[in-house]
Order: structure tokens, then sequence, then C-alpha cells
């Protein structure tokens, strides 16, 4: 995990967040930042194998990654933003 990440997590959670609970919380925002990507990218729906419009797969991860997000950061006494 970047330094990047790490810093952005660290200015999510409050002091007193053990480092492993960071850490869980950088690789969140990096999963669910990178889904924002693909789905900017490539689009709310795509092709599945046998050519079907299906809705992206990145939707479904982003929105249990961003959910779990929130789920560590309300036990973890995360400030809210």
């Amino acid at each position: 995990m970047t330094q990047k990440w790490i810093q952005k997590a660290r200015n999510a959670c409050n002091r007193t967040t053990p480092e492993a609970i960071v850490e869980i919380v950088a690789r969140k925002l990096f999963t669910a930042d990178n889904c924002k990507e693909r789905i900017e990218k490539e689009g709310h729906v795509v092709r599945d194998m046998s050519g079907k419009v299906v809705p992206h797969p990145a939707i479904s991860i982003l929105e249990t990654t961003e959910k779990s997000l929130l789920d560590i950061l309300k036990i973890y006494g995360a400030k809210q933003k």
C-alpha cells in the first residue's frame, strides 16, 4: 500500500485507531477509488461473456467496499466527514 493511501486512511481515522485498521481502511479506499475509475472509464454497463449487457461488476464491489468501510469507521471511531 502506498503512503498516499495510508495518509488518506489516517486522515479518515482517529489518532487512536490501530495501525492494522488504518491499513485496512487504506486498502478499502484504494479499492473504492479503483472501482470508481473503472466505472467512469468503462461505463455503468458492460457485456458479459455471452454478449449480454449487464451492470459493471465494479458497481457491486464498490457498494460492498463502501459499506464495509463505513462499518469499520463506525466501529473504530473514525471522524465523520
